[in-house]
């Protein structure tokens, strides 16, 4: 469902457009005895027999994730303030010892070299547009050192305490985003009615309008986000996962390729969990002079691969009337997380 939020302002307003997904975990997978690997000589790989999960276009690059997002390297200090247009918000909260902490993640979607710098001027939006907390003006850092981002690339702020995970209170659900003179909105649900119960003299009514608290002055700041996480968190773990590809011997310039991936869980005990768009691989596809990157279509659902069993994916790749004839090497390289990859030859005949 895709949902967008216009605030009505003085200032010029951006919408922001978001896509929930409702993870529902298919499986299409098969498994596999292997009586070689029982009596303790190397493993075949497994072989899934069930329907492949059908292509689809889905054009992707690295970096374009939260969960795999880093600030790229650049060599300018400086750049023109980025327009909030070319501002992708994430916000998110993650609670501790029953304090909910928020966090502000920014991603540069435009053409462009942009920067941003300082605290972000941050508002929390109830459901009837109440400001229910809101950037603390004296954690303003106007001389705080910019982050450059490249197209592509990301930059944080610390949000500090927005709520509480025990006592409730401080409701809202959006958040509102003022940055060089512009507006932006996104959804972001926080918070819950107050439990007056287990907390005495708490606000019934919340505690906005009110202030952010940053946990500190540096974080407050926009800084860069370090480089990605490894290429095994998240449930994708590379070690134990084995690709291969089933394709025809030969294709003719001008057509189509149809061929498929197969990912063989080679783990002992833990199942391997894909759920589109995260963290379902990004990859590339190339034979000859033409290449696509690409989501792998882990469907809206999701995809398990239990231990000892294989999933296999339809794939489709353009080949150019001008491909060159002869003997080619087919490449299916995983980009992100990276460590997957697997060839096949391919004669390509005009």
């Amino acid at each position: 469902m895709v949902t967008s939020t216009t605030i009505a302002s003085s200032e010029p307003t951006v919408t922001v457009s978001t896509m929930a997904i409702t993870p529902m975990v298919t499986d299409v997978t098969t498994p596999v005895t292997d009586p070689a690997a029982a009596a303790g000589v190397e493993p075949t790989l497994p072989q899934a027999i069930g329907s492949p999960v059908e292509w689809r276009d889905l054009p992707a690059h690295p970096n374009q994730r939260l969960d795999y997002a880093h600030t790229l390297a650049t060599s300018l200090t400086d750049a023109p303030l980025c327009p909030v247009d070319a501002l992708e918000l994430l916000p998110a909260a993650d609670g501790a010892m029953g304090t909910l902490y928020g966090g502000l993640a920014v991603h540069n979607i435009g053409d462009a070299v942009c920067e941003v710098r300082g605290v972000p001027v941050i508002e929390l939006i109830a459901d009837d547009g109440t400001v229910v907390q809101s950037t603390d003006p004296a954690n303003d850092i106007n001389d705080a050192p910019p982050v450059v981002l490249e197209p592509n690339s990301w930059a944080e702020a610390s949000l500090g305490i927005i709520g509480s995970n025990v006592c409730g209170g401080n409701q809202s659900s959006q958040l509102r985003f003022h940055w060089n003179g512009q507006i932006a909105t996104t959804p972001f649900a926080i918070g819950r009615p107050p439990d007056l119960e287990s907390c005495e003299g708490l606000d019934p009514n919340g505690s906005g309008p009110g202030h952010l608290q940053p946990i500190d002055t540096d974080g407050a700041a926009f800084a860069p986000l370090f480089e990605p996480r490894p290429s095994d968190t998240y449930g994708i773990e590379i070690t134990t996962l084995a690709a291969t590809i089933d394709a025809p011997a030969t294709v003719q310039a001008g057509t189509t390729l149809h061929f498929t991936i197969q990912l063989a869980n080679l783990a002992g005990t833990a199942p391997i969990v894909l759920i589109a768009p995260f963290p379902c691989p990004i990859y590339t596809a190339a034979l000859a002079t033409t290449a696509i990157e690409e989501l792998l279509n882990c469907t809206d659902g999701g995809i398990v691969v239990q231990p000892g069993e294989a999933a296999r994916f339809d794939m489709e790749l353009d080949v150019p009337a001008d491909a060159p004839p002869g003997d080619q090497t087919l490449m299916w390289t995983s980009t992100e997380p990276t460590g997957l990859s697997a060839t096949a030859s391919i004669d390509i005949t005009s």
